[in-house]
């Protein structure tokens, strides 16, 4: 492959990996092999990174990492999962107004360090609220315990996790300052919160977001990797489910604990329920 050669994020990944394992297939037929340690997880991430970091045309790309707990489930936000062709956009906006009042009202020492509708969201996002966001982080090791673990303890152990790798480039991330509201994002974007240092859950887990909209086209919130420009972007690591509680507790002893990711009431007892249910057995 010449350097002059344009292949997209996960053709290039595809390519490397090819040639590395089976040169005689082609990218069309290659799978990638399931994670089975953590070693193996970071092993993999470096060569992915190393791989675009080292080709020109993606030098100024970033990396986001999302791991979800099912290999099957999409790349949807919360507010529009198992609804996908409703509209919800004018009950989004009520939620917010109504989530921003009691935050005024019964949190004033809280609302005085929000200052926009995108900080609010991001704030509703995190304390579960369905919202249009979809979480990501900058710590691919946050993204390994996401798909592991939930807040109270190991995931389903007979079923795959995944961790999803997007390489965003710069057109696909705008700045909050430049759009008044989340619901005037078209297609989709990410974001980063200003809130970041000011909320211990988003600064722990190296928060980041994708922000979706309702395509009035096609009358659905596509799937995130539907979009043909993202699907090119995004790099998928099944987590072979029977490795899932093995990957759990190396994760464990590198201090990715549940109260790491949880710094507050939430994270304390996952990680109490953790030691006498989940270690005892």
């Amino acid at each position: 492959m010449s350097d002059d050669t344009y292949l997209s994020p996960s053709d290039l990944i595809k390519y490397i990996f090819k040639e590395m394992h089976n040169p005689n297939r082609s990218i069309e037929q290659w799978d990638y092999e399931t994670v089975k340690s953590l070693d193996e997880y970071i092993e993999k991430i470096e060569i992915f990174n190393k791989v675009l970091e080292e080709n020109r045309f993606f030098k100024e790309n970033k990396i986001f990492y999302r791991g979800q707990r099912s290999s099957k489930w999409n790349l949807l936000p919360k507010i529009c999962r198992g609804r996908e062709n409703k509209d919800s956009t004018q009950i989004e906006e009520k939620m917010l107004n109504e989530f921003k009042i009691l935050v005024d009202y019964k949190l004033p020492e809280i609302s005085k360090e929000y200052c926009n509708d995108w900080d609010y969201l991001a704030l509703a996002q995190h304390y579960e609220m369905s919202t249009r966001l979809l979480d990501w982080t900058k710590d691919s090791l946050t993204a390994l315990w996401f798909a592991c673990f939930d807040k109270f303890g190991i995931n389903n152990p007979d079923e795959d996790a995944v961790v999803f790798i997007y390489y965003a480039d710069k057109k696909d991330i705008i700045s909050p300052d430049n759009i008044c509201s989340p619901y005037a994002v078209e297609s989709y974007k990410v974001f980063q919160p200003s809130l970041e240092l000011l909320n211990d859950r988003l600064q722990a887990q190296a928060g980041i977001f994708t922000v979706h909209s309702f395509n009035n086209e096609i009358m659905k919130f596509p799937n995130f990797d539907d979009y043909k420009a993202t699907n090119k972007k995004i790099i998928r690591l099944v987590i072979d489910s029977k490795y899932i509680k093995k990957l759990s507790y190396e994760l464990i002893e590198e201090g990715y604990t549940h109260s790491r990711m949880f710094p507050d009431l939430h994270g304390i007892c996952g990680e109490v329920e953790w030691k006498y249910f989940i270690l005892s057995e």
